[in-house]
């Protein structure tokens, strides 16, 4: 079935970029395929085609190797694969051609975050919320980052910046009443999870925490 699969997705994806190819005619060509090949790599490396997504970076990749968004999804694919040390070199490239992938940097910060470099990990995820500092995802990734180098009060000061954007992240809120609660703050702690079970009067998560503060 799997192999059916990839078959039928490579066979699409061949399709569409002879199809591109035929319709484009000058120097449109070349963005064209980029256009359609990024546009491919993006939803393989989202739906974790990594097989279908690798053998179409490697046709398109001579031509456009010094693309950014190119490199990162190939790297995102490589994680996918488990690549880990390939894909920290594909996705570093990525960025010296475009520092402004802010995905990029997230997706690297993970990456080195899993490799056991947080120090670098925290570099790149403070550059994705520079580039988008509007999303909200990287901002609580940089507090977590934050949490793990042992640097308390700067995660919480982070995540009260996103709960005061997200009024109604219960997550969020929990997850911050279980930091207070670990770095002895107990008051903060119990205030947080009373708020929580207010707003939401079944969860368990804040009952059980206030059950364990006493």
């Amino acid at each position: 079935m799997e192999v059916a699969y990839y078959r039928r997705m490579v066979s699409r994806q061949n399709e569409e970029l002879d199809r591109i190819r035929a319709a484009a005619v000058g120097p449109v060509t070349r963005q064209q395929v980029l256009a359609k090949s990024l546009g491919l790599l993006k939803q393989a490396a989202d739906a974790g085609g990594v097989e279908s997504g690798l053998t179409l970076a490697d046709k398109v990749f001579n031509q456009f190797k010094e693309h950014g968004q190119l490199l990162h999804h190939y790297g995102q694919l490589l994680v996918h694969r488990g690549d880990l040390e390939e894909a920290l070199h594909f996705l570093r490239v990525a960025l010296k051609y475009d520092d402004e992938l802010a995905a990029a940097h997230n997706d690297l910060a993970s990456v080195l975050i899993a490799v056991g470099k947080p120090d670098q990990a925290t570099h790149h995820m403070t550059e994705a919320t520079r580039c988008e500092p509007d999303n909200l995802m990287y901002l609580e990734n940089l507090g977590d980052l934050y949490l793990i180098a042992g640097n308390v009060e700067l995660a919480l000061r982070t995540y009260h910046d996103i709960l005061g954007k997200q009024p109604a992240n219960n997550d969020l809120r929990f997850k911050i009443a279980q930091v207070y609660a670990e770095s002895h703050q107990h008051p903060e702690a119990v205030e947080l999870c009373y708020a929580l079970i207010e707003q939401d009067p079944g969860h368990p998560g804040a009952k059980r925490l206030l059950s364990q503060l006493g």
